[in-house]
């Protein structure tokens, strides 16, 4: 990437601006933004893609400061990133209370990436998919450690975060999605939703906590040939909590894996507690896999990660199936092995 031109937003606001298209408050094409010192994008509203800015081959970089209450017509209400550009949202950087009428209620990814540490992505709303952040077409998001993706909503899949079509999410450190909601018609992943894409957990925790999906997979849904695995590390094994999530009217209350999908966690573990399917005939209070066989076994680790579904060292504490089957865990037309495991629903 070639950058042109560079803009430094310095303990300034950009605010209350309009445009007819994109780009409410900036357009960048080519070009370095720079967000420093308590400045501010904030009450920008486009049209079209990108309520507070729009980025097209760019580069925009925040720290300790706000984008927040920008609105766009089409995709990205905070922001908009397309055309191999970059987000760096770093120490203390917030984006919250944006909206966007289609999707990426916070930021917009298409062929770009985004990094996050030590800042807040919260109380974002998207008509479609990802309240957050919604990233596709080969996109990559990177949450490093302190990030807070939280009270996000989507209309759509992923409240927290959608990911679609090869596109990938990988986490850092201490990372926490928490509170997020997909609440309409079908919609799957309060916290984060996959379809054809990829979640990798690094090194750290990792919690899913008090998300809710109007369908399947309370905290996460993948589809389609999607993925959650961990580095195969030991020294990186992350810790997985998912607890308190819903799944109001379908099943998986804390993960949902569907269709292709799979999970191969060989060196972290995972803690599932408290989480809820559907109070009428949802099953998998706490994980539901709708194909293949399992595999749970805490001596093996990655040397025999030949299942549909592996993880090294999983605990199953009191989640809940109402009325459906699988109080812990519901696997459809599988065989299912347990060893070494903790079960209690």
């Amino acid at each position: 990437m070639q950058l042109q031109s560079t803009l430094t937003v310095s303990g300034s606001a950009i605010d209350g601006n309009s445009a007819g298209e994109d780009g409410g408050g900036s357009y960048a094409i080519s070009s370095s933004v720079d967000m420093m010192e308590d400045a501010s994008l904030s009450g920008n509203m486009a049209a079209s893609r990108g309520g507070g800015l729009c980025l097209q081959t760019s580069t925009l970089t925040v720290s300790g400061s706000a984008i927040d209450g920008n609105s766009a017509g089409g995709n990205g209400g905070g922001s908009c990133a397309i055309s191999s550009s970059a987000v760096n949202l770093r120490e203390g950087a917030s984006v919250s209370g944006n909206t966007a009428t289609t999707s990426g209620g916070g930021l917009y990814l298409q062929e770009s990436t985004l990094t996050v540490g030590r800042s807040a992505i919260d109380g974002n709303s998207a008509g479609r998919d990802g309240g957050g952040v919604h990233a596709r077409t080969s996109s990559t998001v990177t949450l490093g450690d302190g990030t807070l993706v939280s009270r996000n909503t989507a209309r759509g899949s992923g409240g927290g975060l959608g990911l679609l079509t090869s596109s990938s999410l990988a986490t850092a450190g201490s990372v926490s999605l928490f509170g997020n909601a997909a609440i309409g018609t079908g919609s799957i992943g309060g916290g984060i939703a996959a379809s054809t894409s990829t979640v990798r957990l690094g090194s750290g925790d990792t919690d899913l906590s008090n998300n809710t999906a109007a369908v399947d997979g309370g905290a996460l849904a993948l589809i389609d040939g999607s993925t959650l695995s961990d580095s195969g590390d030991a020294d990186l094994g992350c810790l997985l909590t998912v607890r308190h999530n819903t799944a109001e009217t379908g099943n998986g209350g804390g993960i949902a894996v569907s269709g292709d999908s799979s999970v191969a966690l060989g060196v972290s573990t995972a803690v599932f507690s408290q989480n809820t399917a559907a109070q009428h005939g949802g099953s998998g209070g706490g994980l539901f896999i709708g194909a293949g066989p399992v595999e749970f076994d805490s001596s093996k680790a990655m040397a025999f990660t030949v299942a549909k579904v592996t993880f090294w060292r999983l605990n199953l504490v009191d989640n809940a199936s109402p009325t459906g089957d699988g109080g812990g865990v519901c696997a459809v037309a599988v065989g299912v092995v347990f060893s070494n495991a903790y079960d209690r629903v």
